[in-house]
């Protein structure tokens, strides 16, 4: 039945990283009910399901293993395969649907992340991340170390992450012809919209691409300064490989030295331990909405299937909330007057 399941899913081109993930969740579900699949009953998913909940998993990771069993539940109980007539041959009984609207978590709530997950950074964190990442850069240039350029590349890297919002992968997979002009917004040059090659996968499918619009022009300014200054020293020993962000033995820099560098930058900044890249995500999107941009607009910009998925980065500050009552309340006492004056 799992090498079946497998052939099913790697024929749908799904990566044999999460075939293999999948089959570990089975057979901790065989575990936990003590059963075969053909003995299975809506109780022993039901009580599984409930200790992942009771586990303090996220609704998002139960509602994947729930998919999973569910999936190979369907595949076994499909009447194009003869999974069934074989278990009633062999043990007398056959596979069962145990899964359905009933009993498996609904993507119902606006909201699923955890309270305490990754959070936007505020305007002072930001600013003082930034000027340390300024502040490494010039400090390597006046003691003539041969950090500085890649002191220089990792702040304009960070820089990328919160100006387009992207992921640590796809920021560390990026290459120069991934920047390309947009027609509507001239004004950014040839870097109007951005070309995500490596974005999440879904499902264990293949990355998904997706293009990200230009909103500042700021940022359009560090990155042109930055590929005319600065990138091109990278390969005085070494061929260009196109990489955005190469590192300094001809490749391009890893997710690890995303993480890493960050750490670094975030510690000697004095900022919450607890920060981390993708949290530069979450204040991108954040800002987004601060400035009036549509929660759909920003689902697409991020990628996001679901909008309950962007949700999850949606924290605006106590400024942009006292801005919008202040208008409120401007907006409400205009209507009033005009409406005595009439």
């Amino acid at each position: 039945m799992l090498v079946g399941f497998a052939n099913r899913q790697l024929s749908r081109e799904l990566k044999p990283g999460t075939v293999r993930t999948r089959e570990k969740t089975l057979r901790r579900f065989v575990g936990f009910s003590d059963a075969m699949p053909w003995e299975w009953t809506p109780t022993h998913f039901e009580r599984w399901s409930a200790m992942q909940v009771r586990g303090g998993r996220t609704l998002s990771t139960v509602r994947g293993y729930q998919g999973t069993v569910a999936a190979f539940v369907d595949y076994i109980t499909d009447l194009r395969n003869d999974w069934l007539e074989e278990c009633e041959r062999r043990f007398g009984q056959a596979p069962l649907g145990i899964c359905g609207e009933q009993n498996m978590v609904r993507r119902n709530t606006d909201y699923e992340g955890l309270p305490d997950g990754n959070r936007p950074l505020s305007k002072e964190e930001l600013a003082q991340f930034f000027s340390y990442a300024n502040a490494r850069v010039e400090e390597a240039r006046k003691l003539q170390r041969k950090g500085a350029l890649a002191a220089y590349r990792d702040g304009v890297l960070y820089l990328v992450i919160y100006a387009w919002g992207l992921r640590r992968n796809e920021v560390a997979h990026l290459k120069v012809t991934d920047f390309r002009a947009n027609a509507a917004h001239l004004q950014f040059g040839e870097h109007g919209q951005l070309v995500v090659r490596h974005g999440k996968a879904r499902r264990g499918g293949p990355p998904r691409r997706r293009t990200v619009l230009t909103v500042w022009g700021w940022a359009v300014t560090a990155l042109a300064e930055y590929l005319t200054e600065v990138r091109p020293c990278f390969f005085e020993h070494h061929p260009d490989g196109g990489w955005l962000f190469p590192s300094e033995r001809g490749g391009h820099v890893s997710a690890g030295h995303v993480d890493h560098r960050f750490a670094e930058y975030r510690q000697a900044a004095g900022l919450d331990v607890r920060l981390v890249p993708h949290c530069l995500r979450h204040t991108y999107v954040t800002r987004l909405l601060e400035a009036g941009y549509p929660l759909s607009f920003v689902q697409e910009q991020v990628g996001h299937s679901h909008a309950a998925t962007t949700a999850i980065y949606t924290a605006v500050s106590n400024d942009f909330k006292n801005r919008a009552i202040a208008d409120a309340i401007t907006r409400s006492l205009a209507a009033s007057g005009g409406a005595h004056g009439r």
